[in-house]
């Protein structure tokens, strides 16, 4: 892709916001496992891994539970941002944010899902896919 194109990162940058939506599974489970029970689990390890004394365990555990619902929202809601600016209708909207949702979180290629090429053309794909980590690169500045 050139620098002309209107949604142009660079490669480098595009592998990068790539491999940080593919977290989402991991923060999503992460985030299902926090739960006050594990707290104490968590804050023992969290010492650990930083190698001191967190003065409010309590703080540091809200506030890791609120960067993955923050971080895991951000990208959901930029996949239905982009799904819904080219979808034209809700039937549209739905299939594309499956379609976006599937290749950018589970790294599903076009190719790879079955019957897209009735739904979305290769081109339109490119698009939005280019589209939506332009976007996500915008944010993350």
């Amino acid at each position: 892709m050139s620098e002309v194109n209107k949604f142009y990162i660079s490669y480098e940058r595009q592998l990068e916001l790539e491999h940080y939506c593919k977290q989402v599974p991991e923060w999503q489970e992460e985030l299902s496992s926090l739960t006050e029970v594990k707290a104490a689990q968590w804050y023992e390890d969290y010492v650990i891994a930083k190698g001191g004394e967190v003065k409010d365990p309590t703080y540091a555990f809200a506030i890791r539970k609120v960067m993955l619902e923050v971080r895991i929202k951000n990208i959901l809601d930029l996949i239905d941002k982009v799904a819904e600016m080219y979808g034209e209708d809700k039937k549209e909207i739905y299939i594309y944010r499956e379609i976006l949702d599937k290749s950018i979180i589970d790294g599903i290629g076009y190719y790879a899902m079955q019957g897209i090429e009735e739904t979305v053309s290769l081109t339109k794909y490119r698009t939005m896919m280019r589209h939506f980590f332009w976007l996500l690169d915008k944010r993350r500045d």
